[in-house]
């Protein structure tokens, strides 16, 4: 990986940025690869294959959607009975994000608009708690105001 992002430095092309292992005991190698990416994110501990399917549908919606790097992790590690992932990085998670065009980051119907977290608050009983958590996880580019009926 890292040659290839040497090569592609040297020919104008993009290089990998982030890597994420989803896999129990994976902490150890996204640290290690951080020397050639600008992300890399691991696990700690033993993972639950179901626990890792949830984090990572959570994680990547919200990254495709445009989230920061930053609050994808966070919103996604907040649903996740596992917080146990750890980003390797000596850059601003937050000021990353894919290039989502605008259209692609609301084109989102209303059914689809209750997000996993939204479904998490709305499962566990957790709906009066939405808003303060949210602000508590640094969730900021997440529309709290579309949680108001949940705050309620």
């Amino acid at each position: 990986l890292g040659a290839h992002n040497d090569e592609a430095k040297k020919s104008g092309k993009p290089q990998v940025q982030l890597v994420v292992f989803n896999a129990c005991f994976s902490d150890g190698h996204a640290a290690k690869l951080k020397q050639v990416v600008d992300f890399a994110i691991g696990h700690r501990e033993g993972l639950d294959d179901g626990d890792a399917v949830e984090f990572t549908d959570i994680f990547y919606d919200s990254l495709f959607k445009g989230m920061s790097l930053w609050n994808s992790l966070q919103l996604a590690q907040g649903c996740s009975r596992y917080s146990g992932y750890e980003l390797h990085t000596d850059r601003d998670a937050t000021a990353f994000r894919l290039s989502v065009t605008k259209k692609q980051a609301t084109e989102t119907t209303a059914e689809e608009a209750d997000t996993a977290m939204v479904r998490f608050f709305k499962e566990n009983g957790l709906t009066k708690k939405a808003r303060p958590l949210c602000e508590e996880l640094g969730i900021e580019d997440w529309k709290l105001e579309d949680l108001k009926h949940l705050t309620q």
